[in-house]
């Protein structure tokens, strides 16, 4: 069991690692939404981190399918990131019919080989989500793919959540959406993923605009260790 805590400012990502995360995600945000961070805050906080670095690549939040001048700014983000030794990013690229644009796909893994990438939220939009599972553990390169099982929250989405769990065991499944320390053992206590990624549920007042809670990781990585135990028994 994986925690994986999104990140917005160096204060962020200080506070995040010193607290227990497992794996820390840029980005810069837009609402309840994200998208590519500045390479100076990318480069800022890869001085002192100690834990995995991922970034998400998402040239705005108006669709995930993208044309070709977006195709053109994820693939040359990609290869700053690189230069950057970041170890991981995370995207997603669908068509119009709301599949996975395989064409797209391989060609930002190409540019992403050696790292660590995750198919991020945009697999909620997938119409048979079975399928795109299926297509996705054809490529070693992505290893997690995002869900909160096409709800709002990943506590609403549980029920689909798990359903998806046995089509596959990998990619990994990262839940994400909703979770925070308060909800987050009894969504674990009940499911089998991975990893499990906050944003707003480990900010002060569980606001996107706040800055993250100490307290709030700390407590998320207790409960991460204590399913990490319980399952191992």
């Amino acid at each position: 069991m994986l925690l994986e805590i999104a990140v917005t400012t160096v204060e962020d990502a200080l506070i995040a690692q010193e607290n227990g995360a497992d794996r820390m995600i840029v980005m810069s945000s837009v609402g309840n939404e994200g998208v590519t961070p500045s390479f100076g805050l990318v480069e800022e906080i890869k001085k002192f981190s100690f834990v995995p670095l991922s970034v998400l690549i998402q040239p705005h939040c108006q669709t995930y399918a993208y044309n070709k001048y977006d195709v053109k700014t994820m693939c040359r983000d990609i290869e700053i990131m690189k230069e950057l030794k970041v170890e991981g990013v995370s995207f997603g690229c669908l068509t119009k019919e709301g599949e996975i644009d395989k064409q797209m796909l391989e060609l930002l893994l190409y540019r992403a080989r050696g790292m660590h990438v995750s198919f991020h939220n945009a697999f909620d939009f997938i119409k048979d989500q079975g399928e795109a599972l299926e297509l996705l553990a054809q490529y070693k390169e992505v290893k997690s793919v995002w869900t909160s099982g096409r709800e709002r929250t990943a506590l609403n989405g549980l029920p689909h959540i798990k359903r998806l769990l046995k089509k596959s065991n990998r990619p990994h499944l990262t839940a994400c959406r909703g979770l925070k320390p308060e909800n987050l053992k009894a969504f674990l206590d009940v499911t089998d993923v991975e990893e499990v990624h906050l944003f707003s549920g480990v900010r002060e007042s569980c606001h996107v605009r706040k800055p993250i809670s100490a307290k709030s990781v700390a407590k998320a990585k207790e409960i991460v260790e204590w399913i990490n135990k319980k399952r191992e028994k």
